[in-house]
């Protein structure tokens, strides 16, 4: 629906693991946050690229623009 979930949603659906219960901790927090990166590296870091070229397009659109 849009909305950002909690890492402690994700954790349980992909991981399977538990956090954020009792005491908060930090490490754990990291840990499961590393964990869901590792899981989806690849797909993510290709998106990232993609999301700077579409920027890169516009901004040298938007440039070429102005000069006109």
């Amino acid at each position: 629906d849009g909305r950002s979930r909690s890492l402690k949603a994700l954790a349980e659906e992909f991981l399977g693991v538990g956090i954020q219960n009792g005491v908060h901790c930090p490490i754990e927090d990291a840990r499961a946050a590393m964990m869901l990166y590792q899981m989806n590296r690849k797909e993510w870091e290709r998106s990232k690229k993609d999301f700077i070229r579409l920027k890169d397009k516009q901004r040298k659109r938007k440039l070429k623009n102005q000069l006109k």
